[in-house]
């Protein structure tokens, strides 16, 4: 037990330069990217500071719980990757950090979007999955910058309307929550071009992801869907759609509009004969599994 508690002192008190390869420690001040994953920290040591002009830290699968407020003082950070650590939320103390662009918080103990994310100015992608998450807040509001929002592998619930000001969001991962509706205002996310929601437990989709022109590959697998949505002859670049595992009984008018579809999945649905006959005819060019 002594050499346990011991062991764990001084991990939490270690020095980068006791562990670093001394070529590294000795460019410190000029160094771009430091790779401290899987190093059993604890807690970021202080003489982190002194690698001032780093833009890419690489934290996962470590023991990490908090991020400490002298982070700020490392202000060309653009990319930190914190996967798998215990934090239970996203640190104001990153606010400071005005070129983050890229943070992964995949599989950490986070259980809500914080409020003061907007004031992420250069944020344009978050990785949220594999957290405790049970809805998407009012806090996703105004992250105009934000290109890329994973939060796959969470509990969530609800999404809030406050998602439309996201109008740059064109990647949104949301597969294996517990969603039962999208709110209309999704539709107002114009720039979309994938998004995913697989294993959910929708009925309906919103009339307005019509608006999404932009859209290429959307994956519904594993809902309780019965058709699409009208409107969607206005998807001019839609690549592939993914239905398999749903209780698809019919489709739409404009679903027959889309010259653009390369691959079709429609596995494991009620479709009769007649319908399968009419799609291998409207799509002789597309990939269509039954």
């Amino acid at each position: 037990i002594q050499f346990i508690i011991h062991s764990h002192q001084r991990i939490i008190g270690l020095k980068l330069k006791n562990i670093l390869e001394d070529n590294i420690w000795e460019k410190r001040r000029t160094r771009k990217s430091l790779d401290l994953a899987e190093k059993n920290l604890s807690s970021l040591p202080e003489d982190l500071q002194e690698f001032e002009n780093l833009e890419e830290i690489y934290l996962q699968n470590n023991n990490l719980t908090h991020i400490p407020a002298w982070i700020e003082k490392l202000v060309s950070l653009r990319d930190i990757d914190l996967r798998g650590n215990y934090l239970t939320e996203i640190s104001n103390n990153l606010l400071y950090l005005a070129k983050l662009e890229y943070l992964n918080l995949e599989k950490n103990l986070i259980s809500e979007i914080p409020n003061f994310l907007s004031h992420f100015s250069s944020l344009n992608y978050l990785d949220l999955s594999m957290n405790r998450l049970s809805k998407i807040g009012d806090g996703i509001q105004n992250c105009r910058q934000l290109q890329y929002l994973i939060v796959d592998r969470n509990r969530i619930k609800t999404i809030s309307k406050k998602i439309e000001t996201c109008e740059n969001l064109t990647n949104l991962y949301l597969d294996d929550n517990l969603i039962e509706f999208l709110p209309e205002e999704i539709g107002n996310c114009y720039a979309m071009t994938d998004f995913y929601i697989k294993n959910n437990y929708l009925r309906t989709l919103p009339e307005s992801i019509k608006n999404w022109k932009n859209i290429q590959y959307i994956d519904l697998d594993k809902n309780l869907l019965r058709s699409l949505p009208d409107g969607i002859e206005n998807w001019l670049n839609i690549q592939d759609i993914y239905l398999a595992e749903n209780e698809i009984q019919y489709f739409p008018n404009g679903f027959w509009s889309l010259t653009t579809l390369k691959e079709l999945i429609l596995t494991k649905n009620p479709l009769n004969l007649n319908q399968v006959d009419k799609l291998r005819e409207f799509f002789p060019n597309t990939k269509i599994y039954f």
